[in-house]
This record gives C-alpha cells, sequence and structure tokens, in this order.
C-alpha cells in the first residue's frame, strides 16, 4: 500500500503535489482530473529546494504567496508564482522554531501534515494522533491541542497521512487506504471516506493512462517513504553522521607522515596539510560532513629499520607469513620532531575549520612480513618484543598524546590499531597474505592473539590516561567479542563478501574449503546490537572491495551515487551515530595537490542523503558554533544502550 507522504496545492495551475519517498505525482485538478507525471526530487524541478530525501508535510499560505516544505526539523518556504521562471525556494533548511517559535516541543520536528484554514486565519499542525490549533489573539499565538478526530465534524481518521486545501471550498484529509473530501466554510465532512485508489481519478481517458496509485506504487519497495532502507514508520529522527577515511596524503602509506624516510628528508611532503585544510572545508561545506578518520605511522615505513631474510622452508612446502628471526627491526633512537610538526599542524586544520578527527595510530600493514608489504611492514617484533613495544609508547604515542591536549574537543578518540585480526589469526592471516599482500595462500599469524592483546591493552591505558577516548578499528563484527580489546569507543568495519581460493595444500589439522565465508554477518547488525560506531565501509561496488549488502537485495548495485545513498540509508535505519566511508577515486600523484580521493557519484550519494536534515545532538565549540559530537551523539541513547560512555561525555 503506497502511503502518501504530503501534499503541496499549487494556486496558479490548480494542480497538487503528491510526495512519496523521493517522488511526487503532479496532479491536474481541473481541465479533466489527470494524473500527469511522476518525477524525482533528485531532478531539482523544485529550484533550490535541499530537501531530495524525503518530504515530511507542506503547507500552502496563499495570502504569503508561499508554500512551505516540512522535513524533520527543518523548513524551507518557496515561492508561489503565475511565472515558473521566478519559482523558487527562499533558503537552505533551517528550523521549524525559527519560523514557528510558539510550537511547543512535539510539533518542531516530524510533523505529519500542516493545514492553512482561511475561515479563521488558523494554523493546524498534525502529529501522531492529535492536532495544534494556532491562531493570533490581540497579536499573540495562542494554542490548542487536541486528539484526533475531535473538532473536526465527520473526521474519521486517528492520525492525518497528509493534507491540502485546494479550490471550491474543499479540503482534503488522507490516511492509510482513505481520503476524505472536507467543506472548508461549512467545517464538516463532504461524505464518507472513501480509498483513494479508486477516485484520483476513478476514470482512465486512455488504456495507457495510469492512476495517482499506479504511479505512486511504480518502484517497489525501495521507492516508498518506508522502505527496507528506511524502516521507521514515525519520522523518526535521522541521527547519522557521515564520517570519511581520508585516509593518507597520495596514497604514500607509511612515509607521507613525518616526511620522507629517514622522517624529515623529503619537505615537500609538507604540502600535505594545507592540501587536507581546503579538503576538509570541501567535507563540510559541500557534503556536510564533520567527522574524518586518518591514519598516522600507517606501515610504518619510516620508522626504524628493517633486515629481511629468506624464510626457511617448513613441512610440505608451505611458507609461513612470519618466522621468528625473518624480518628484524631496529627502532630509531628517537623521535623525529617532524612527526610532532605533522601532528600539530593536522589538529589546528581540523580546529581551524571546527571539524573532528579519529587518528589511527598504527595499521596491521606494520606487522605483515616486509616481503609482503612492499619494503613496508616487517615489524612484528614491536608486539613481540616488549623493549621495542615499550619504546613505540613512550617514544611515540605518548609525545602524540601529549601534543594533541590542546585540540581534545576535536578528536572524537584516538584508534590504536586497524583491523589486528589479520595479525593474530592463522586463517584470515592467510586469506588477506592472499587477496590483499599478493603472497601465498599459507596459513599461519604475524603474532600471538596475547601478545597483540598486551600492546593494545598498554596503548589504550595510555591514551585514555590523557582524556581520550580509545578505540580499536576492528575488521569484523565478531572481533567485538574476541580477546583483543575494543577501547570505550566500540568499532567494526563493514565490507561485507565471500572470497574463493585455489584449493590449498593438504595441511595438518583441520581441512580449510577453498571458499572461505570471510564475509561480514548477514545481516548487519543494528547500532543497539553492536554498540559501535562504523570505522569503515565502501562506497564501491560489488567487486574486489565489497559484495552488494545483502539487506539492499541488489539496489546497491547499479552505480555508485545509489550504492552510497542507501547504504547510509539502511545504516540511518539501524540505528548508527557515526559511519566512516572508505574512499573510492585514485590518488592524484605526488607532489602534486593531495586530492579527496572521492568520486563525483559517491559525493552525489552522500549529498542525496545529506539534503534531508536531520536531528542532531550538538557539541558547542568555544562561544560560536555548534556542531555534532561524537560523545554528545551517544549521549541521545539511553544509558542503557551506552552504559561506558556517561563517564566520557565531553
Amino acid at each position: 500500500m503506497p502511503k502518501i507522504d504530503a501534499i503541496v496545492y499549487w494556486p496558479p495551475t490548480d494542480k497538487a503535489y503528491f510526495f512519496r519517498g523521493s517522488n511526487y505525482v503532479r496532479y491536474r485538478l481541473s481541465g479533466g482530473e489527470k494524473a500527469e507525471e511522476k518525477v524525482s526530487l533528485t531532478e531539482h524541478r523544485w529550484k533550490g529546494l535541499a530537501f531530495e530525501d524525503r518530504i515530511d508535510a507542506a503547507l500552502t499560505v496563499e495570502p504569503e504567496g508561499l508554500v512551505y516544505f516540512f522535513r524533520e526539523d527543518k523548513f524551507v518556504p518557496y515561492l508561489i508564482s503565475d511565472n515558473p521562471d521566478e519559482e523558487r525556494a527562499l533558503n537552505q533548511p533551517r528550523p521549524i522554531v525559527e519560523r514557528y517559535s510558539f510550537l511547543p516541543p512535539k510539533y518542531q520536528s516530524n510533523l505529519d501534515a500542516v493545514l492553512y484554514w482561511p475561515p479563521n486565519e488558523c494554523l493546524y499542525f498534525f502529529k501522531e494522533g492529535s492536532y495544534l490549533k494556532c491562531e493570533r489573539v490581540e497579536g499573540k499565538p495562542v494554542q490548542e491541542e487536541r486528539p484526533l478526530p475531535g473538532g473536526w465534524t465527520g473526521l474519521p481518521f486517528d492520525r492525518i497521512d497528509a493534507a491540502f486545501r485546494g479550490k471550491h471550498d474543499k479540503a482534503y484529509f488522507f490516511r492509510g487506504e482513505e481520503y476524505l473530501a472536507y467543506w472548508v466554510s461549512a467545517d464538516k465532512a463532504a461524505g464518507p471516506a472513501q480509498p483513494w485508489k479508486d477516485h484520483w481519478p476513478a476514470q482512465r481517458s486512455s488504456p495507457d493512462e495510469k492512476t495517482l496509485w499506479e504511479l505512486l506504487s511504480e518502484g517497489g519497495e525501495t521507492d516508498v517513504s518506508v522502505s527496507p532502507t528506511d524502516t521507521t514508520t514515525s519520522g523518526a529522527p535521522r541521527n547519522l553522521n557521515v564520517g570519511f577515511n581520508y585516509p593518507w596524503a597520495w596514497n604514500q602509506s607509511g612515509f607521507y607522515f613525518g616526511a620522507g624516510k629517514p622522517p624529515g628528508t623529503d619537505p615537500s611532503f609538507d604540502r600535505w596539510i594545507p592540501d587536507l585544510q581546503t579538503n576538509l572545508r570541501f567535507l563540510r561545506d559541500e557534503l556536510n560532513i564533520r567527522h574524518v578518520r586518518i591514519f598516522l605511522l600507517c606501515n610504518a615505513w619510516n620508522y626504524g629499520d628493517i633486515t629481511s631474510t629468506t624464510p626457511p622452508h617448513v613441512p610440505l612446502g608451505t611458507t609461513p607469513l612470519h618466522t621468528t628471526g625473518r624480518d628484524r627491526f631496529t627502532p630509531p633512537g628517537s623521535l623525529h620532531r617532524k612527526y610532532i610538526d605533522h601532528l600539530t599542524g593536522m589538529l589546528n586544520a581540523f580546529r581551524t575549520e571546527e571539524m573532528y578527527v579519529l587518528p589511527s595510530f598504527i595499521d596491521h600493514r606494520c606487522f605483515r612480513p616486509a616481503s609482503m608489504a612492499n619494503g613496508a611492514g616487517g615489524r612484528a617484533d614491536i608486539i613481540t618484543n616488549p623493549t621495542f613495544q615499550s619504546k613505540l609508547l613512550t617514544d611515540v604515542l605518548e609525545p602524540f598524546l601529549k601534543a594533541s591536549v590542546p585540540y581534545m574537543e576535536f578528536i572524537d578518540a584516538w584508534e590504536v590499531v586497524s583491523e589486528p585480526i589479520w595479525n593474530v589469526s592463522t586463517l584470515f592471516g592467510a586469506v588477506h597474505a592472499y587477496k590483499k599482500m599478493g603472497g601465498a595462500f599459507a596459513p599461519n599469524a604475524d603474532v600471538s592473539e596475547s601478545d597483540m592483546k598486551t600492546f593494545i591493552e598498554k596503548a589504550v591505558r595510555l591514551i585514555e590516561g590523557y582524556g581520550f577516548a580509545s578505540t580499536v578499528g576492528h575488521r569484523f563484527y565478531r572481533d567485538l567479542s574476541s580477546a583483543l580489546p575494543n577501547g570505550n569507543l566500540r568499532q567494526f568495519h563493514y565490507y561485507p563478501q565471500t572470497y574463493t581460493f585455489p584449493t590449498p595444500p593438504v595441511l595438518p589439522g583441520p581441512a580449510i574449503h577453498p571458499q572461505i565465508p570471510y564475509a561480514d554477518p548477514d545481516p548487519l547488525p543494528t547500532f543497539a546490537e553492536s554498540n559501535a560506531i562504523l570505522g569503515e565501509f565502501s562506497c564501491q561496488l560489488p567487486g574486489d572491495e565489497t559484495d552488494g549488502w545483502p539487506e539492499l537485495k541488489g539496489a546497491d548495485t547499479s552505480n555508485v551515487s545509489t550504492a552510497v545513498h542507501e547504504r547510509l540509508r539502511l545504516l540511518n535505519s539501524k540505528g548508527y551515530p557515526l559511519a566512516f566511508l572508505w574512499y573510492d577515486a585514485p590518488a592524484s600523484p605526488w607532489p602534486g595537490p593531495d586530492s579527496l580521493k572521492l568520486s563525483k557519484d559517491a559525493k552525489d550519494g552522500i549529498k542525496r542523503f545529506m539534503a534531508a536534515p536531520w536531528q542532531r545532538a550538538k557539541l558547542t565549540v568555544g562561544s560560536t558554533s555548534e556542531i555534532p559530537g561524537v560523545w554528545e551523539i551517544f549521549e541521545a541513547y539511553p544509558k542503557k544502550i551506552l552504559p561506558s560512555f556517561a563517564s566520557f561525555a565531553v
């Protein structure tokens, strides 16, 4: 059953526009009733209207010559004109309370319908089984709230989906499958409620002509206001904040941060900071993104030195991924000043642009064998050697944290390591080597789970000791329940995919099937189930990086723009407060300007999602700006869901 979200009445042409999801149908009321055309909101026929995802309610006020569009807690006034060239939105979305300051909190967002009533010049706001009558007495707004259908003679509905007042002294109320015509002057129903499927219009002028019902029903579930990717039926606020994984400049992982090997030897890398600030400004102003995850040491290519030796052969002709003594690591004598210069320059860029950063200290590729990391990696001794581990924490991480304290309010959390499962799991270490690093399919692990656990625990204590939130970028949802720590901000990544491998050699122990279910759980858990943010998800079509998301049933497999939009909608419907998109475009060549690595289609998908405003918790920064902070986002949820966050609110 197609549900109507909102209806706009356009006086100059005596036409009505029926909105459902991201589409609307133009309907001719006079000169022969007819459903004329179905159009997508993204086609921008409503000039300047920023709402592309869905309209909650619409209000036509002829004395003002305006139509008001409502979405979540925002509104946009739209100019009515006989001249189509003059029609336009008068501003970007603004809080409803700015225009209707007299509204109580219940009616400041997620409205069902709004009506202007000429006989008494009152406004009626409908929401969740009740309505608010607003009139002016001696210049002051006076409100009266009543349950439906009280006060509307002959109206049988306990809730209104959409309503509009047209010509000929009639208004129309829609609820589910039915509608009711209502005499405006007489203030009573013009007859009983009827199925609107059969009356808009009841007769076809030709066999090919479609009714309003048929046009609104086209497109299946993904074309409706309540779809698999937006399962809230009550117009619940949208709380998802979209983040972006930078994650390193020019794809120069391991040596852009610190300016070369050895650090400081290539000052041309210094330009990544002003380029970063330019890209941050674009993310904020053009895409409404304010959270960025960025990698620092990465694979640690410029941290210390590696001496590699040929690995020994083991029985059955297999080669372990890491053998003690294969890669000998020598740490640097001291921390080069260029690291701190780059870190503070980066943090200052985030503070200047009033954005949030989630810095990731080190990547799992740091501990992969050097022969598989293109000269980087090979630093498993940092985990297995207590002296080297302590040196990394005290000589590098702690100075980073000290330098970050003045920028604390702009840091979401400090991440210890990204995706350690590739290092500690025999099976997943082999999967990663085969699919990502070009190595042989040879099950083994780089380091033990207990050694990695100890390293993460020490880093978490250090991070939290300086007052920051701590996190670990776990690859799989299931990793949140492993022996490895999570920090106090739980995080996992989602790339649903199953890889197929050649039949591996016969190995002792359990047989390994050539198709390894290295896919993420199906379905994606809700936020209430995971109690975590999503640190990474792909904006690409099915391929090497991801399959289509199972719950979207193919809706994210046609083009990148739609894939991004649909995945964001699904994440929002599952209650996630923060999710970081992984980039999809090639890096620009170094040493030229560092590009954003985000395709036009991906940007379009983000814009489509972000164009619909939603309620957000706010973080006051200084005395002039309000922007959403991760702790304030989480504080909006019940403490029983996130008990560990209560003591970390900013």
